[in-house]
Protein backbone atom coordinates (compact mmCIF):
# COMPACT_ATOMS: atom_id res chain seq x y z
CA UNK A 1 0.00 0.00 0.00
CA UNK A 2 2.98 2.45 0.79
CA UNK A 3 4.96 1.60 -2.41
CA UNK A 4 0.95 2.14 -4.34
CA UNK A 5 0.99 5.83 -2.56
CA UNK A 6 4.68 6.81 -3.29
CA UNK A 7 3.81 5.82 -7.02
CA UNK A 8 0.61 7.65 -7.54
CA UNK A 9 2.39 10.50 -5.41
CA UNK A 10 5.63 11.05 -8.02
CA UNK A 11 4.65 9.13 -10.51
CA UNK A 12 0.83 10.62 -11.10
CA UNK A 13 0.17 13.21 -8.61
CA UNK A 14 2.14 16.13 -6.99
CA UNK A 15 1.80 20.04 -7.18
CA UNK A 16 -1.11 21.00 -8.49
CA UNK A 17 -2.42 17.93 -10.19
CA UNK A 18 -1.27 14.58 -11.76
CA UNK A 19 2.50 14.35 -13.07
CA UNK A 20 3.00 13.10 -16.25
CA UNK A 21 4.32 9.30 -16.18
CA UNK A 22 7.61 10.23 -17.49
CA UNK A 23 8.65 11.58 -14.17
CA UNK A 24 9.81 8.11 -13.07
CA UNK A 25 11.72 7.23 -16.28
CA UNK A 26 13.21 10.20 -16.60
CA UNK A 27 14.38 9.90 -12.72
CA UNK A 28 15.82 6.57 -13.90
CA UNK A 29 17.39 7.63 -16.71
CA UNK A 30 19.17 10.40 -14.61
CA UNK A 31 20.55 7.63 -12.27
CA UNK A 32 21.81 5.50 -15.10
CA UNK A 33 23.78 8.61 -16.37
CA UNK A 34 25.23 9.49 -13.51
CA UNK A 35 26.47 5.78 -12.49
CA UNK A 36 28.02 5.23 -16.16
CA UNK A 37 30.09 8.92 -15.35
CA UNK A 38 31.00 7.72 -11.24
CA UNK A 39 32.09 4.51 -12.20
CA UNK A 40 35.04 4.31 -14.22
CA UNK A 41 36.47 6.84 -12.17
CA UNK A 42 37.46 8.40 -8.59
CA UNK A 43 34.61 10.80 -8.91
CA UNK A 44 32.39 8.11 -7.50
CA UNK A 45 31.25 9.44 -4.15
CA UNK A 46 31.02 12.69 -5.96
CA UNK A 47 28.39 11.82 -8.86
CA UNK A 48 26.17 9.54 -5.81
CA UNK A 49 26.24 12.66 -3.87
CA UNK A 50 24.90 14.91 -6.74
CA UNK A 51 22.63 11.98 -7.56
CA UNK A 52 20.85 12.05 -4.62
CA UNK A 53 21.14 15.65 -4.42
CA UNK A 54 18.79 15.63 -7.91
CA UNK A 55 16.45 13.35 -6.27
CA UNK A 56 15.74 14.91 -3.57
CA UNK A 57 15.35 17.92 -5.49
CA UNK A 58 12.69 16.21 -7.37
CA UNK A 59 10.98 14.93 -4.28
CA UNK A 60 11.38 17.93 -1.87
CA UNK A 61 12.69 20.46 -4.42
CA UNK A 62 12.36 23.17 -1.23
CA UNK A 63 14.52 20.83 1.26
CA UNK A 64 16.99 20.64 -1.24
CA UNK A 65 17.39 24.20 -1.72
CA UNK A 66 17.16 24.82 1.85
CA UNK A 67 20.38 22.11 1.95
CA UNK A 68 21.88 23.94 -0.40
CA UNK A 69 21.93 27.34 1.45
CA UNK A 70 23.00 25.08 4.65
CA UNK A 71 26.11 24.08 3.18
CA UNK A 72 26.90 28.16 2.26
CA UNK A 73 29.01 28.43 5.55
CA UNK A 74 31.45 25.30 5.16
CA UNK A 75 31.65 25.00 1.38
CA UNK A 76 34.88 24.47 1.64
CA UNK A 77 34.94 22.18 4.94
CA UNK A 78 35.02 19.29 2.27
CA UNK A 79 36.24 19.00 -1.18
CA UNK A 80 35.59 16.10 -3.29
CA UNK A 81 37.30 15.33 -6.51
CA UNK A 82 36.09 15.44 -9.88
CA UNK A 83 37.45 15.10 -12.89
CA UNK A 84 40.26 17.27 -13.15
CA UNK A 85 39.40 19.52 -9.89
CA UNK A 86 37.35 19.70 -6.87
CA UNK A 87 33.77 20.07 -5.51
CA UNK A 88 33.13 21.78 -2.62
CA UNK A 89 29.95 21.05 -0.62
CA UNK A 90 27.90 23.90 -2.40
CA UNK A 91 29.19 22.91 -6.02
CA UNK A 92 27.74 19.22 -5.15
CA UNK A 93 24.81 20.64 -3.48
CA UNK A 94 23.83 23.65 -6.65
CA UNK A 95 24.37 20.85 -8.99
CA UNK A 96 21.97 18.24 -7.87
CA UNK A 97 19.43 20.85 -7.51
CA UNK A 98 19.90 21.67 -10.72
CA UNK A 99 19.68 18.23 -12.23
CA UNK A 100 16.69 17.46 -10.61
CA UNK A 101 14.73 20.97 -11.68
CA UNK A 102 15.73 20.32 -15.02
CA UNK A 103 13.71 16.92 -14.64
CA UNK A 104 10.89 18.56 -13.46
CA UNK A 105 10.66 22.17 -14.53
CA UNK A 106 7.32 21.68 -16.48
CA UNK A 107 5.53 21.40 -13.26
CA UNK A 108 6.56 25.24 -12.44
CA UNK A 109 5.98 28.48 -13.52
CA UNK A 110 9.15 29.89 -14.58
CA UNK A 111 9.37 33.75 -13.98
CA UNK A 112 11.50 35.80 -16.50
CA UNK A 113 11.03 39.46 -14.80
CA UNK A 114 12.82 42.27 -14.53
CA UNK A 115 15.84 40.90 -12.13
CA UNK A 116 16.20 37.93 -14.45
CA UNK A 117 16.95 41.07 -17.28
CA UNK A 118 19.14 42.28 -15.04
CA UNK A 119 21.55 38.51 -15.14
CA UNK A 120 20.97 38.43 -18.74
CA UNK A 121 22.69 42.06 -18.80
CA UNK A 122 25.35 41.01 -16.48
CA UNK A 123 25.84 38.20 -19.09
CA UNK A 124 25.90 40.74 -22.28
CA UNK A 125 28.49 42.71 -20.00
CA UNK A 126 31.02 39.72 -19.65
CA UNK A 127 30.80 38.79 -23.01
CA UNK A 128 32.03 41.96 -24.08
CA UNK A 129 34.66 41.82 -21.80
CA UNK A 130 36.02 38.80 -24.13
CA UNK A 131 37.54 41.38 -26.74
CA UNK A 132 40.40 41.88 -23.66
CA UNK A 133 40.22 38.26 -22.01
CA UNK A 134 43.72 37.12 -21.23
CA UNK A 135 43.15 34.08 -19.32
CA UNK A 136 39.88 32.06 -20.18
CA UNK A 137 40.48 30.27 -17.12
CA UNK A 138 39.47 33.58 -14.84
CA UNK A 139 36.65 34.47 -17.51
CA UNK A 140 34.79 31.46 -17.23
CA UNK A 141 34.80 31.69 -13.24
CA UNK A 142 33.59 35.10 -13.30
CA UNK A 143 30.45 33.97 -15.94
CA UNK A 144 30.47 30.65 -14.16
CA UNK A 145 29.64 32.33 -10.66
CA UNK A 146 26.98 34.91 -11.82
CA UNK A 147 25.34 32.07 -13.93
CA UNK A 148 24.71 29.89 -11.21
CA UNK A 149 23.16 32.44 -9.03
CA UNK A 150 21.13 33.49 -11.91
CA UNK A 151 19.58 29.72 -12.29
CA UNK A 152 19.73 29.63 -8.55
CA UNK A 153 17.70 32.35 -8.07
CA UNK A 154 15.00 31.26 -11.23
CA UNK A 155 14.68 28.07 -9.32
CA UNK A 156 14.07 30.00 -5.78
CA UNK A 157 11.22 32.22 -7.48
CA UNK A 158 9.73 29.03 -9.74
CA UNK A 159 9.62 26.03 -6.20
CA UNK A 160 9.42 28.56 -3.05
CA UNK A 161 5.45 29.64 -3.78
CA UNK A 162 3.64 29.25 -0.51
CA UNK A 163 4.54 29.39 3.35
CA UNK A 164 5.05 25.82 3.92
CA UNK A 165 7.88 25.75 1.26
CA UNK A 166 9.56 29.01 2.66
CA UNK A 167 9.49 27.42 5.92
CA UNK A 168 11.49 24.81 5.04
CA UNK A 169 14.01 27.00 3.92
CA UNK A 170 13.78 29.57 6.81
CA UNK A 171 14.46 26.42 9.51
CA UNK A 172 17.52 26.03 7.47
CA UNK A 173 19.03 29.46 8.19
CA UNK A 174 18.02 29.12 11.81
CA UNK A 175 19.88 26.18 11.85
CA UNK A 176 23.13 27.36 9.96
CA UNK A 177 22.97 30.85 11.74
CA UNK A 178 23.41 29.33 15.30
CA UNK A 179 25.68 26.67 14.51
CA UNK A 180 27.83 29.70 12.62
CA UNK A 181 27.64 31.22 15.98
CA UNK A 182 28.71 28.68 18.03
CA UNK A 183 31.49 28.01 15.53
CA UNK A 184 32.56 31.47 15.68
CA UNK A 185 31.89 31.79 19.90
CA UNK A 186 34.31 28.97 19.50
CA UNK A 187 36.77 30.93 17.56
CA UNK A 188 37.03 33.97 19.77
CA UNK A 189 37.36 31.30 23.19
CA UNK A 190 40.03 29.46 21.51
CA UNK A 191 42.19 32.55 20.09
CA UNK A 192 43.75 30.61 17.60
CA UNK A 193 44.66 32.98 14.48
CA UNK A 194 46.93 35.18 12.79
CA UNK A 195 48.28 38.29 14.18
CA UNK A 196 46.52 40.78 11.82
CA UNK A 197 43.34 39.32 12.99
CA UNK A 198 43.48 40.83 16.59
CA UNK A 199 41.77 43.62 16.79
CA UNK A 200 41.33 44.93 20.85
CA UNK A 201 43.01 42.03 21.74
CA UNK A 202 40.16 39.72 20.42
CA UNK A 203 40.13 37.39 17.95
CA UNK A 204 37.85 38.89 14.50
CA UNK A 205 35.76 35.82 13.56
CA UNK A 206 35.63 34.27 10.25
CA UNK A 207 33.68 30.95 10.59
CA UNK A 208 34.59 28.45 7.90
CA UNK A 209 35.27 31.20 5.45
CA UNK A 210 38.72 31.69 6.62
CA UNK A 211 38.01 35.92 6.38
CA UNK A 212 35.88 38.48 8.29
CA UNK A 213 34.13 40.31 5.58
CA UNK A 214 32.18 37.23 4.01
CA UNK A 215 31.24 35.98 7.11
CA UNK A 216 29.49 39.43 7.97
CA UNK A 217 27.77 39.30 4.44
CA UNK A 218 26.35 36.12 5.12
CA UNK A 219 25.13 37.38 8.77
CA UNK A 220 23.84 40.43 6.53
CA UNK A 221 21.72 38.28 4.32
CA UNK A 222 20.27 36.26 6.49
CA UNK A 223 19.16 38.00 9.81
CA UNK A 224 17.09 41.36 8.35
CA UNK A 225 14.25 38.66 7.38
CA UNK A 226 14.64 36.41 10.57
CA UNK A 227 14.40 40.08 12.32
CA UNK A 228 11.19 40.91 10.36
CA UNK A 229 9.49 37.91 11.30
CA UNK A 230 10.79 38.43 15.10
CA UNK A 231 9.16 41.79 15.45
CA UNK A 232 5.81 41.32 13.53
CA UNK A 233 4.99 38.35 15.63
CA UNK A 234 4.84 40.50 18.40
CA UNK A 235 1.08 40.67 17.25
CA UNK A 236 -0.49 37.48 18.22
CA UNK A 237 -2.26 36.81 15.02
CA UNK A 238 0.92 37.27 12.65
CA UNK A 239 2.70 34.71 15.63
CA UNK A 240 0.18 32.05 15.02
CA UNK A 241 0.07 31.89 11.28
CA UNK A 242 3.63 31.75 11.21
CA UNK A 243 4.40 29.39 14.73
CA UNK A 244 5.31 29.44 17.72
CA UNK A 245 8.50 27.70 17.26
CA UNK A 246 10.04 29.53 14.36
CA UNK A 247 9.04 32.51 16.33
CA UNK A 248 11.32 32.18 19.11
CA UNK A 249 13.62 30.72 16.51
CA UNK A 250 13.96 33.81 14.89
CA UNK A 251 14.19 35.89 17.53
CA UNK A 252 16.79 34.27 19.45
CA UNK A 253 18.51 33.39 15.52
CA UNK A 254 18.63 37.16 15.09
CA UNK A 255 20.43 37.90 18.36
CA UNK A 256 23.00 35.18 17.94
CA UNK A 257 23.56 36.48 14.30
CA UNK A 258 23.99 40.42 15.81
CA UNK A 259 26.60 38.87 17.48
CA UNK A 260 28.02 37.13 14.89
CA UNK A 261 28.14 40.73 12.60
CA UNK A 262 29.47 42.12 16.29
CA UNK A 263 32.43 39.60 16.49
CA UNK A 264 33.94 39.46 12.70
CA UNK A 265 34.38 43.76 13.69
CA UNK A 266 33.73 44.17 9.95
CA UNK A 267 32.71 48.15 9.43
CA UNK A 268 31.69 47.06 5.98
CA UNK A 269 29.43 44.77 7.31
CA UNK A 270 28.24 46.88 10.32
CA UNK A 271 27.34 49.73 7.90
CA UNK A 272 25.17 47.63 5.36
CA UNK A 273 23.46 46.07 8.45
CA UNK A 274 22.88 49.05 9.81
CA UNK A 275 21.11 50.47 6.56
CA UNK A 276 19.07 47.27 6.31
CA UNK A 277 17.73 48.12 10.20
CA UNK A 278 16.59 51.85 8.85
CA UNK A 279 14.28 49.62 6.27
CA UNK A 280 13.28 47.36 8.86
CA UNK A 281 12.54 50.28 11.58
CA UNK A 282 10.63 52.55 8.48
CA UNK A 283 8.08 49.19 8.31
CA UNK A 284 7.53 48.78 11.90
CA UNK A 285 4.17 49.77 13.42
CA UNK A 286 4.88 52.86 15.71
CA UNK A 287 5.05 51.65 19.23
CA UNK A 288 7.48 48.16 17.99
CA UNK A 289 9.27 51.15 16.52
CA UNK A 290 9.97 52.74 19.55
CA UNK A 291 10.88 50.03 21.16
CA UNK A 292 13.39 48.61 19.11
CA UNK A 293 14.91 51.78 18.96
CA UNK A 294 15.11 52.00 22.69
CA UNK A 295 16.17 48.59 22.91
CA UNK A 296 18.74 48.87 19.72
CA UNK A 297 20.60 52.48 21.45
CA UNK A 298 20.90 50.77 24.92
CA UNK A 299 22.50 47.72 23.31
CA UNK A 300 24.99 49.25 21.29
CA UNK A 301 25.88 51.73 24.33
CA UNK A 302 26.69 48.05 25.79
CA UNK A 303 28.63 46.88 22.95
CA UNK A 304 30.44 50.14 23.02
CA UNK A 305 31.64 49.61 26.35
CA UNK A 306 33.07 46.14 25.91
CA UNK A 307 36.70 45.58 24.13
CA UNK A 308 35.22 44.87 20.61
CA UNK A 309 32.84 47.83 20.55
CA UNK A 310 35.74 50.14 21.74
CA UNK A 311 38.21 48.28 18.83
CA UNK A 312 35.20 49.08 16.69
CA UNK A 313 34.93 52.51 17.24
CA UNK A 314 38.89 53.27 16.81
CA UNK A 315 38.23 52.08 13.36
CA UNK A 316 35.75 53.65 12.52
CA UNK A 317 37.72 56.96 13.51
CA UNK A 318 40.49 55.94 11.20
CA UNK A 319 37.90 56.87 8.45
CA UNK A 320 37.96 60.22 9.26
CA UNK A 321 41.64 60.54 9.33
CA UNK A 322 43.54 62.01 6.15
CA UNK A 323 45.22 59.41 3.68
CA UNK A 324 48.68 58.51 4.15
CA UNK A 325 51.25 59.14 1.44
CA UNK A 326 54.19 57.11 0.28
CA UNK A 327 57.63 58.59 -0.87
CA UNK A 328 56.66 59.65 -4.13
CA UNK A 329 53.35 61.04 -3.23
CA UNK A 330 50.91 58.17 -4.16
CA UNK A 331 48.15 57.93 -2.26
CA UNK A 332 47.76 54.58 -0.47
CA UNK A 333 45.84 54.02 2.86
CA UNK A 334 42.46 55.56 3.36
CA UNK A 335 39.97 54.63 6.39
CA UNK A 336 38.78 51.44 5.31
CA UNK A 337 42.41 50.45 3.89
CA UNK A 338 40.87 50.10 0.42
CA UNK A 339 43.04 52.75 -1.92
CA UNK A 340 44.77 50.93 -3.54
CA UNK A 341 42.54 48.30 -4.32
CA UNK A 342 40.66 50.95 -5.32
CA UNK A 343 43.26 53.01 -7.21
CA UNK A 344 44.12 49.52 -9.20
CA UNK A 345 40.32 49.40 -10.15
CA UNK A 346 39.94 53.08 -11.42
CA UNK A 347 43.06 53.09 -13.35
CA UNK A 348 41.79 49.64 -15.58
CA UNK A 349 38.61 51.48 -16.09
CA UNK A 350 40.72 54.87 -17.43
CA UNK A 351 42.69 52.43 -19.48
CA UNK A 352 40.35 50.11 -20.76
CA UNK A 353 36.45 51.89 -20.27
CA UNK A 354 34.54 50.14 -22.65
CA UNK A 355 35.53 46.16 -22.53
CA UNK A 356 37.82 46.41 -18.65
CA UNK A 357 40.41 44.21 -18.56
CA UNK A 358 38.43 40.94 -18.84
CA UNK A 359 35.71 39.49 -16.32
CA UNK A 360 37.34 37.81 -13.42
CA UNK A 361 40.79 39.53 -13.92
CA UNK A 362 41.28 42.16 -11.72
CA UNK A 363 43.95 39.97 -9.70
CA UNK A 364 45.51 39.02 -12.79
CA UNK A 365 46.46 42.84 -13.50
CA UNK A 366 46.82 44.44 -10.36
CA UNK A 367 50.48 44.51 -9.77
CA UNK A 368 50.45 46.36 -13.39
CA UNK A 369 48.20 48.72 -12.41
CA UNK A 370 49.95 49.58 -8.88
CA UNK A 371 52.94 51.77 -9.25
CA UNK A 372 53.26 51.13 -4.97
CA UNK A 373 55.91 48.43 -4.89
CA UNK A 374 54.63 47.17 -0.85
CA UNK A 375 50.61 47.73 -1.94
CA UNK A 376 51.50 45.22 -4.59
CA UNK A 377 49.68 42.15 -3.30
CA UNK A 378 46.59 41.64 -4.79
CA UNK A 379 43.69 40.77 -2.32
CA UNK A 380 41.21 38.90 -4.82
CA UNK A 381 38.99 41.85 -5.78
CA UNK A 382 38.38 45.68 -5.97
CA UNK A 383 36.50 45.82 -2.64
CA UNK A 384 34.12 48.07 -4.11
CA UNK A 385 30.90 46.39 -6.29
CA UNK A 386 30.83 48.82 -9.09
CA UNK A 387 34.83 49.69 -9.11
CA UNK A 388 35.00 45.52 -9.55
CA UNK A 389 32.65 45.52 -12.44
CA UNK A 390 34.32 48.90 -14.23
CA UNK A 391 37.52 47.26 -14.08
CA UNK A 392 36.98 43.70 -15.21
CA UNK A 393 34.18 44.56 -17.84
CA UNK A 394 34.23 48.57 -18.26
CA UNK A 395 31.08 50.43 -18.61
CA UNK A 396 28.64 47.95 -19.90
CA UNK A 397 29.87 46.02 -16.10
CA UNK A 398 29.26 49.54 -14.02
CA UNK A 399 25.37 49.90 -16.28
CA UNK A 400 24.57 46.12 -15.90
CA UNK A 401 25.71 45.69 -11.90
CA UNK A 402 23.45 49.02 -11.22
CA UNK A 403 20.46 47.75 -13.11
CA UNK A 404 20.40 45.09 -11.82
CA UNK A 405 20.32 46.26 -8.48
CA UNK A 406 17.87 48.65 -8.99
CA UNK A 407 15.67 45.92 -10.80
CA UNK A 408 16.08 43.84 -7.13
CA UNK A 409 15.32 47.12 -5.13
CA UNK A 410 12.39 48.15 -7.11
CA UNK A 411 10.69 44.71 -7.47
CA UNK A 412 10.68 44.54 -3.74
CA UNK A 413 9.33 47.82 -3.11
CA UNK A 414 6.69 46.87 -5.60
CA UNK A 415 6.24 43.36 -3.32
CA UNK A 416 5.45 45.26 -0.43
CA UNK A 417 3.57 47.66 -1.93
CA UNK A 418 1.01 45.31 -3.13
CA UNK A 419 0.94 43.30 -0.13
CA UNK A 420 -2.09 42.89 1.77
CA UNK A 421 -1.34 40.06 4.17
CA UNK A 422 1.03 40.49 7.10
CA UNK A 423 3.14 38.05 5.88
CA UNK A 424 3.77 38.42 2.19
CA UNK A 425 4.50 41.80 3.34
CA UNK A 426 6.82 40.74 6.32
CA UNK A 427 8.86 38.65 3.56
CA UNK A 428 8.93 41.35 0.74
CA UNK A 429 10.34 43.77 3.72
CA UNK A 430 13.31 41.49 4.72
CA UNK A 431 13.87 41.30 1.46
CA UNK A 432 14.35 44.47 0.66
CA UNK A 433 16.26 44.96 4.05
CA UNK A 434 18.39 42.11 2.68
CA UNK A 435 19.09 44.31 -0.34
CA UNK A 436 19.29 47.39 1.09
CA UNK A 437 22.53 46.05 2.99
CA UNK A 438 24.02 44.48 -0.02
CA UNK A 439 23.94 47.64 -1.79
CA UNK A 440 25.47 49.41 0.89
CA UNK A 441 27.92 46.70 1.86
CA UNK A 442 28.73 46.77 -1.78
CA UNK A 443 30.66 50.03 -1.51
CA UNK A 444 33.59 48.72 -0.22
CA UNK A 445 32.92 45.07 -0.58
CA UNK A 446 32.67 43.09 -3.76
CA UNK A 447 30.27 40.42 -2.06
CA UNK A 448 29.41 38.14 -5.27
CA UNK A 449 32.15 36.16 -4.33
CA UNK A 450 32.20 32.69 -1.79
CA UNK A 451 28.29 31.60 -2.66
CA UNK A 452 27.01 34.74 -0.65
CA UNK A 453 25.26 35.48 -3.95
CA UNK A 454 23.05 31.96 -3.69
CA UNK A 455 22.34 33.02 -0.05
CA UNK A 456 21.22 36.77 -1.32
CA UNK A 457 18.81 35.46 -4.93
CA UNK A 458 17.27 32.79 -2.13
CA UNK A 459 16.16 35.77 0.20
CA UNK A 460 15.26 38.31 -2.46
CA UNK A 461 12.88 35.18 -4.26
CA UNK A 462 11.40 34.90 -0.47
CA UNK A 463 10.30 38.26 -0.28
CA UNK A 464 8.50 38.26 -3.85
CA UNK A 465 7.20 35.24 -3.94
CA UNK A 466 4.06 35.66 -2.02
CA UNK A 467 3.56 39.49 -3.20
CA UNK A 468 0.33 39.25 -5.59
CA UNK A 469 2.30 39.56 -8.89
CA UNK A 470 1.94 43.43 -10.58
CA UNK A 471 -0.66 42.04 -13.26
CA UNK A 472 -3.46 40.24 -10.78
CA UNK A 473 -2.47 43.27 -8.21
CA UNK A 474 -3.96 46.05 -10.93
CA UNK A 475 -6.66 43.66 -11.68
CA UNK A 476 -8.00 43.50 -7.92
CA UNK A 477 -7.37 47.54 -7.90
CA UNK A 478 -10.08 48.21 -10.52
CA UNK A 479 -13.61 48.89 -9.99
CA UNK A 480 -15.74 46.30 -9.42
CA UNK A 481 -13.08 43.94 -9.05
CA UNK A 482 -14.50 42.36 -6.08
CA UNK A 483 -17.44 40.64 -8.13
CA UNK A 484 -14.53 38.95 -10.69
CA UNK A 485 -13.41 36.03 -10.43
CA UNK A 486 -9.25 36.24 -10.76
CA UNK A 487 -6.65 33.18 -10.70
CA UNK A 488 -3.92 34.14 -8.98
CA UNK A 489 -1.07 32.69 -9.95
CA UNK A 490 0.79 34.04 -6.72
CA UNK A 491 -0.81 32.25 -3.75
CA UNK A 492 -0.72 35.51 -0.74
CA UNK A 493 -2.18 33.12 2.18
CA UNK A 494 -0.70 30.68 4.81
CA UNK A 495 -1.01 27.27 3.13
Amino acid sequence: MRVTRFMERYSGGAGDGPLPNRLLPGMLVLAAILLVLAMPTSNTWTMILIGLGAALAILQPAMMISLVLVTVPIQDAVMLPYFRGDFTLTQIAVFGLFLGWGVTFWRYRVWLDSIMLGYVAMGTAFLVSLLEMAEIGLWVGEVYRWAVAAAFFLICRSVLRDWREIRVVLWGLVATTMATWFYGFGQVVAGNGPDHMFEGGILRVTGAFGTPNPLAAYVEFTIPLLLVLALFGFRASFREHIGRWLWVAAAVTSVAGMGVLALTQSRGGMIGFAAAMMIVLWALPGRIRVATVGAGVLLVLIVLLTPVGQSQLHRFERVLEAPRQSRTGEIYDYGFDRSSLWFAAIRMFEDKPLTGVGAGEFDYHYREYTPVWYDRVPLGQAHNGWLQMGAQAGLSGVVAFTAWIAATLVSLIGAARRSTEPLSRALAIGGLATMVAFTTHSLVDYLNVSSLELQLGAIVAIGLNLAPDPLTAYVRSRPGAESQSVADPLPTGLA
